[in-house]
């Protein structure tokens, strides 16, 4: 068998963090994709600067193959939601399709193969919009993957054609909103999914998160995208401490929301049918409704 080749490029955002971009970007130099496009934020501080050119400086002294490397360094903080929308768009703007991975995204090596096998099969059917890296509902039998409506964005991978014709579309919809509690309501009849996100939601329409994801996030459900879920899990996430941008560290959290990684077989044994898969997409839900229930319970 021909040894595995990445061809598909690869987005690396990065800020601050020196110990976890050490771990992840060890995974991407192993898996050495021919395009890699870099994005930092800037810092916040003068002496937040120190941790972010030793970052910058760490990758590209360590880019030890021969790829073609774009970067989007910036030299002032624009925050968790503009630099990563932003830099999100700008790769976009560049590639067809391509993979995205935060500093503390640990990957396994066949997340690559996988989002890369995976990006091409679908790159014509717009019913597919995204490909999880992080599976919580994982079985590790049957298909080599499901689809939900549910999306992940620890380590994903995506179209142009998707994010071109959602993020933007959605973000302006949504802020045109003048209920953003209809409006989720239309995202999400089912009043169990709803008031999962509602919360989070409101935060963010009210500029109280610095996060990006939720014109992408429900924008995809609602113009009904499916979003493929592999059968184990192949990112774990290191970086839910005390650093965490948009989450106060908890063990709760911690156990539902970081999973080891583990290994995809090959070859990809795909579904029959491209559909919703409602037991994937239950679990999902019912670990969130778990999780929350116990947050509450024992007040964290």
């Amino acid at each position: 068998m021909a040894k595995f080749k990445l061809t598909t490029p690869v987005l690396y955002l990065v800020f601050n963090r020196l110990d976890t971009v050490k771990q992840t970007f060890l995974e991407i130099q192993k898996a050495r994709p021919s395009h890699l496009f870099i994005a930092a934020d800037g810092p916040r501080t003068k002496e937040e600067r120190i941790k972010t050119d030793a970052v910058r400086k760490y990758i590209l002294d360590n880019i030890n193959w021969k790829c073609e490397v774009k970067t989007l360094f910036r030299k002032r903080n624009l925050g968790c939601e503009y630099a990563c929308k932003n830099a999100i768009t700008w790769f976009f703007e560049n590639t067809k399709m391509g993979i995205i991975l935060e500093d503390d995204c640990l990957p396994d090596q066949s997340f690559f193969r996988f989002c890369q096998e995976i990006l091409e099969k679908y790159k014509d059917n717009n019913k597919v919009v995204s490909i999880n890296g992080l599976s919580e509902a994982a079985t590790g039998k049957g298909n080599s993957y499901d689809f939900s409506k549910i999306i992940r964005l620890w380590g994903w991978a995506s179209w142009s054609r998707a994010w071109n014709g959602i993020y933007q579309k959605e973000e302006e919809y949504l802020m045109n909103q003048t209920d953003p509690l209809k409006y989720l309501k239309e995202v999400f009849p089912n009043f169990f999914e709803r008031v999962l996100f509602e919360k989070r939601f409101l935060n963010y329409v009210n500029h109280r998160a610095n996060t990006w994801e939720f014109p992408w996030f429900l924008g995809i459900v609602r113009a009904k995208g499916l979003n493929v879920v592999p059968n184990v899990n192949l990112v774990e996430n290191i970086g839910v401490d005390e650093e965490y941008t948009n989450t106060h560290p908890n063990f709760i959290d911690k156990v539902f929301l970081v999973f080891k990684r583990n290994k995809l077989k090959f070859p990809l044994k795909h579904p029959k049918d491209i559909k919703l898969n409602p037991s994937i997409h239950r679990r999902f839900i019912f670990r969130d409704w778990i999780r929350i229930i116990l947050k509450k319970v024992l007040f964290i």
